[in-house]
């Protein structure tokens, strides 16, 4: 079976790309009333060899309706230390408004080096 390659046209790419948009800022309006959330980050290697941070989100509004999304799914670029991962939650966080100080809990594969990193970027945020 071969594929074969799929030209998008402009008005195609516009439309996901709004869509995209549209998607991020209501799920951004959505967890500007989580009342806490906590988060699970798992790492992976694609085909081509990049590394991919994927972090998910579970929130608690103020009428606890619980809410769970993937937020992102972040090619990691040079190296995948502990300290590198903590760099790019903080930067999806920062893009999404999420205030570190709402969060309750991170769940990772057992990454005990994150949380040495933590403590260190933590301090410095």
């Amino acid at each position: 079976m071969s594929f074969v390659r799929v030209q998008l046209t402009n008005s195609l790419s516009s439309k996901r790309a709004k869509r995209s948009i549209t998607s991020k800022t209501t799920l951004t309006d959505h967890m500007a009333g989580f009342k806490s959330f906590s988060i699970a980050l798992d790492e992976n290697i694609d085909l081509s060899d990049t590394a991919q941070l994927s972090i998910f989100i579970r929130g608690v509004d103020k009428e606890f309706t619980v809410t769970k999304e993937l937020i992102v799914l972040q090619p990691l670029k040079g190296t995948t230390t502990g300290e590198d991962i903590v760099n790019e939650v903080h930067k999806v966080f920062t893009s999404f408004g999420l205030p570190w100080s709402k969060s309750v809990g991170v769940y990772t594969d057992g990454v005990y080096l994150l949380w040495l990193a933590y403590i260190k970027v933590s301090s410095e945020i």
